[in-house]
């Protein structure tokens, strides 16, 4: 869930990115000697409004990316989601058959070390592992 909320507001962000001028704001102070009919020390305090008319495309296709990377993030989720399910009706499949099979499943174990032993008689081991 973060990493699609993390998109979300990625998206949010490059769609406000668009129309949002750049601020900026400074201060200055300044000392000069050379110039004698201008003060000698003076400051200078203000802000800056910049907007790209034009900047190729940029904005835009940043836009694409964060929403391109929140279709991937809902993608990975759904994809989780699904794999979980999966897991869980799985162990409950397994969980309902070892129910239901009780003796069968100690018939099973016992087969398969009388065919391991077996195996293992005529391949010279020394008996079971």
């Amino acid at each position: 869930m973060p990493k699609v909320e993390k998109a979300e507001a990625a998206v949010r962000l490059a769609k406000t990115d668009i129309w949002v001028p750049d601020v900026e704001a400074f201060a200055r102070y300044s000392y000069q000697n050379n110039v004698p009919f201008l003060a000698r020390n003076f400051g200078t305090l203000g802000i800056h409004l910049g907007y790209d008319l034009f900047d190729g495309g940029r904005k835009r296709s940043v836009k694409r990316e964060r929403e391109a990377q929140l279709a991937q993030a809902k993608e990975n989720l759904a994809r989780l989601t699904d794999e979980v399910e999966l897991a869980i009706h799985t162990a409950d499949n397994k969980l309902e058959r070892t129910q239901t099979d009780g003796e069968g499943v100690g018939r099973g174990c016992d087969s398969a070390a009388a065919s391991r032993t077996a195996y293992c008689s005529k391949n010279c081991c020394k008996g079971p592992r």
